[in-house]
């Protein structure tokens, strides 16, 4: 018999749409407990197996220089540790465990189930301001996911906040109309869920499903005042100018101050 090769082949198939997947890792490698995906990498990867290789990183080479990350570093628990001290100063008296949540639809709804589990204190749900009305349906989709899991789970005491992004572009529209538009979407989802729960049946009994609408309100209008929980609207920008570090509306300043809990 031939002897085992040091890596393995894995294939992941979907039945649904019949795409395939492959990558390759480590026969021996460890069990990865955490993992960070990145959706700017355009990578749609069921787990973070490319951290199982050795000789292969997954971090952006703008955060490995920014905060002077070697390959061996990310690749060793000790060394995860030395980034995370490199990223929070220690001047701190205290840190926020943050989870940045992948685009991959599958794997976006595991992670948000899961964390919801058990008690967060808040959520950053960022829009790109800019191409709102290109994804509002994905975008509002999402939002009433989350926030149907935040009223059901308990966590209902975490606030949220809806950082509308890319303030600093001509195109981008202002957090208020992002708030009146994503109200009237959010109506519509929740006025579709209750008919759908009202009218679902197995074998003709009434099904068990939990109720997972966002207003109790008949006609299936929604208002974001109307949550149990709080839900705050911010203009940002991540990417400014010298001559623009002035401007509230384009920094991320109100969301540095709402992770103080000063807002």
């Amino acid at each position: 018999m031939a002897p085992k090769s040091k890596y393995v082949l894995v294939a992941l198939r979907s039945v649904i749409t019949g795409h395939r997947q492959f990558w390759i890792r480590e026969r021996s490698a460890e069990k990865v407990e955490v993992f960070l995906l990145d959706p700017q990498l355009g990578r749609r990867v069921l787990f973070k197996e490319e951290k199982r290789i050795a000789s292969k990183s997954s971090i952006p080479t703008y955060a490995a220089k920014r905060f002077q990350i070697s390959r061996k570093d990310y690749l060793t628990v000790r060394g995860e540790q030395q980034w995370q001290n490199r990223c929070v100063p220690s001047s701190y008296d205290w840190t926020i465990p943050t989870y940045d949540i992948p685009g991959a639809e599958e794997l976006r709804k595991m992670i948000i189930s899961e964390k919801l589990k058990k008690s967060v204190s808040g959520i950053i749900f960022m829009v790109d301001s800019s191409a709102y009305y290109k994804e509002s349906k994905e975008v509002s989709e999402l939002l009433f996911e989350v926030l149907c899991l935040l009223k059901s789970s308990k966590a209902k005491g975490a606030k949220v906040l809806v950082a509308c992004n890319k303030q600093d572009l001509l195109s981008a529209k202002t957090s208020a109309s992002l708030k009146s538009s994503l109200e009237k979407e959010l109506s519509v989802l929740n006025k579709t869920q209750m008919f759908a729960l009202g009218s679902t049946t197995i074998t003709g009994v009434a099904s068990s499903i939990s109720k997972t609408y966002l207003s109790d309100n008949p006609s299936g209008a929604f208002s974001f005042d109307s949550l149990p929980m709080r839900v705050d609207f911010c203009d940002c920008s991540s990417k400014t100018s010298a001559n623009e570090l002035d401007k509230e509306e384009t920094t991320l300043q109100f969301i540095k101050e709402w992770l103080n809990g000063e807002p």
